[in-house]
């Protein structure tokens, strides 16, 4: 086969200086599926943060309205 065609040596150029599409579909579907699963656990979670967090606040200020009588 001869190197000196245009077509293998563009091949040949693409396939070393960065990523081909089927490598970078594959990564992408990939980190879709990671997030797929991800995500519904994370939502319960955040869910639970935020109500931790104004709960805590809540405490806070009870205190505060405490220690000004």
């Amino acid at each position: 086969m001869p190197t000196d065609l245009p077509f293998v040596n563009f091949l040949r150029k693409s396939a070393t200086n960065g990523f081909t599409l089927l490598e970078t579909m594959l990564s992408l579907a990939v980190l879709g599926i990671l997030l797929v699963l991800a995500v519904p656990d994370f939502y319960p979670m955040l869910q639970r943060q935020r109500f931790e967090t104004q709960h805590r606040k809540s405490g806070l200020c009870l205190r505060r309205l405490n220690l000004w009588r």
